[in-house]
């Protein structure tokens, strides 16, 4: 697959090269072979990517300023999925076509320096004036974040601001059960708010960059931020400490609580797809774009005699919490008929807590 930086207009020198060609074509009539086809694909990559010289007649090739990772590269596909899903428009979602991409330094305005420190801390203006449905993965990153030497792991190969923009990202994939390096570029996809002002598409202020980096190396792992947004609390913290078994979740069923496991199940469905090249046929060097399409979901089975009532409850995350356990409480808004997410709400007892939202511990 050969990639070129499309023309800004039509009257430019660059060509229309959509599609498959084929090459190396000989003989004549209706015999002739063909060694291999090239297929080319035009990428709408952001001014810092795109090659300088392309006002000049450059478009033969890419000079990019910044790095650009094609296996997972800043264009729409990589938002909603390569081959996009058959469905409609979701309610209280940006188009993704309305998306632009923009640096995560420039939007996070940290162009150098360590990527953790005291500035970057969560705080409570992480989803201040924020819809729940725009939170993104922010409450689950707070969670994680109260352990900032494991957080700091992940970045362990690129712990501060790239001046090229290639970062490197462990994540634990529990479809392979390993861990993963994800290497990611640093363009991420922006949507205009009501006020006018630059969000990510997949929710929160962007105002730190380790979170956007974060959130983009999830979405390689996942396929496309279009699936990780219909990833789940339980397997993404599974992703992010490479705890499976250890990873619990508790229930609440008409004034109990009972305790549930994650399944691997074996079920051909539930697993993860199978790349479209055969790990025997990689070769090093060669750019694949991601393909699997698989959110970070997980079936749930309750574990027998687990049943508690609030005092009993309150015991147990007492003694997880005395055992240094991450905590992330949160109340499920629910799916719609269609199995979408349902808008977050306050709620309606006044308590203060908003359904679709995770609060940690």
């Amino acid at each position: 697959v050969l990639i070129y930086q499309a023309s800004p207009g039509d009257d430019s020198a660059s060509p229309s090269l959509l599609g498959s060609w084929a090459a190396n074509l000989y003989g004549s009539g209706a015999r002739y072979q063909v060694d291999h086809m090239l297929t080319f694909e035009a990428l709408q990559l952001p001014p810092e990517a795109a090659d300088p010289a392309r006002d000049a007649g450059g478009y033969m090739h890419i000079c990019t300023r910044k790095f650009v990772d094609y296996e997972f590269p800043p264009k729409v596909t990589s938002i909603v999925g390569d081959a996009p899903p058959l469905r409609t428009h979701i309610a209280n979602r940006p188009y993704a076509e309305s998306a632009t991409w923009m640096r995560a330094s420039a939007l996070a305005q940290q162009e150098r320096g360590p990527l953790f420190d005291a500035s970057t801390e969560p705080r409570g203006d992480w989803l201040q004036d924020l819809a729940p449905e725009r939170a993104g993965l922010q409450p689950v990153f707070a969670a994680i974040r109260e352990f900032p030497g494991h957080l700091e792991m992940l970045f362990a190969s690129t712990p501060e601001a790239s001046p090229e923009g290639s970062y490197s990202v462990w994540l634990y994939d529990v479809w392979q059960s390993q861990w993963r390096h994800v290497t990611v570029d640093e363009f991420v996809p922006v949507v205009r708010a009501t006020d006018g002002e630059l969000e990510p598409w997949g929710g929160g202020h962007g105002r730190t960059l380790w979170s956007l980096l974060l959130e983009k190396a999830f979405a390689k792992l996942c396929g496309s931020y279009e699936a990780l947004r219909h990833a789940e609390p339980g397997p993404l913290l599974m992703a992010l400490t490479g705890e499976v078994k250890s990873v619990g979740q508790w229930r609440q069923d008409t004034g109990w609580w009972s305790q549930n496991t994650f399944l691997m199940d074996p079920d051909p469905n539930l697993l993860a797809p199978k790349p479209v090249t055969p790990p025997e046929r990689i070769q090093p060097g060669i750019h694949r774009r991601v393909q699997a399409i698989r959110a970070l979901r997980l079936h749930v089975a309750r574990v027998g005699g687990t049943w508690q009532q609030g005092p009993e409850l309150f015991h147990t995350m007492r003694n997880l919490h005395r055992g240094n356990a991450l905590i992330l409480a949160y109340r499920d808004g629910g799916v719609d008929v269609v199995g979408e997410r349902r808008p977050g709400y306050r709620d309606p007892s006044g308590s203060g807590l908003v359904f679709g939202l995770g609060y940690s511990v």
